[in-house]
């Protein structure tokens, strides 16, 4: 997404967000959900996006095994 704004608690406002799903068996699915509000007290970092790596992805064809459960 882009960034619209945030505070002084680190809440953010993006827009122009899309979130993608990845499996290990179907080719990755964005799904566009336009503006987003996230809580500054989830966020563990934040990066700009490198838009030429990104657009050059073949996330297509890009297939992506689960991540193991977490165990506490």
């Amino acid at each position: 997404g882009q960034l619209m704004g945030y505070d002084q608690a680190a809440n953010v406002i993006l827009g122009q967000t899309h979130e993608r799903i990845f499996s290990s068996t179907e080719p990755m699915k964005s799904v566009p959900i336009g503006v987003y509000v996230i809580r500054g007290e989830t966020i563990g970092i934040i990066g700009e996006l490198d838009e030429e790596l990104d657009e050059a992805t073949d996330y297509d064809n890009m297939l992506v095994e689960p991540l193991d459960p977490v165990k506490l």
